[in-house]
């Protein structure tokens, strides 16, 4: 019994639903109008749709703002933590890596990091040690090789002054015979 969509009535279009009043007796007593003139609809309508898509653009803009925020957020770590693998594979054992202390994944990297730094500080300390126990074995060595020269030097000329003695008491051992 209802109508809907456009509705004329006294001349008049209206976009709308029509309720009939139902009287105890079954019979159609009167009706209920519920929209509003066609022309007003369309306004109302495009300013409706104005709205939505208003509405959507901003919602687009605030969640790439927000995506943006967040990929900063996440990607802003990784720029220092490659800073610091770059310099700890040039060599460069100083400095702190930093993030350390943040609760994700970008802090076990910068620990895992950090640990390698010093793992690689300790290796290049033990490596310095060694270079300096071996630099003073061949000082050592040095050392023993001069005073064996010397020791040379001196048991040569030992052994040269025993053999003028010796040959010095042949000779007067034959003059005296």
């Amino acid at each position: 019994l209802a109508d809907r969509g456009e509705i004329t009535l006294l001349d008049v279009t209206y976009m709308g639903h029509i309720v009939p009043i139902i009287a105890p007796d079954g019979m159609v007593s009167g009706a209920i109008k519920v929209g509003m003139p066609s022309r007003e609809a369309g306004a109302v309508s495009s300013g409706i749709e104005r709205s939505i898509i208003i509405s959507a653009v901003l919602m687009a803009l605030v969640g790439a703002i927000a995506g943006l925020a967040l990929i900063s957020f996440w990607l802003t770590p990784l720029a220092p933590l490659a800073g610091s693998v770059t310099a700890l594979a040039k060599g460069i054992l100083s400095g702190v890596v930093p993030y350390r202390r943040r609760p994700d994944i970008f802090g076990d990297m910068a620990r895992s990091i950090e640990q390698l730094r010093v793992s690689l500080v300790e290796k290049s300390m033990m490596m310095e040690e060694d270079a300096r126990e071996s630099e003073e074995a061949m000082r050592r060595a040095m050392h023993i090789g001069e005073a064996a020269r010397h020791l040379n030097i001196a048991v040569e000329s030992s052994v040269s002054t025993v053999l003028e003695t010796t040959t010095l008491l042949r000779a007067s051992a034959e003059q005296l015979r």
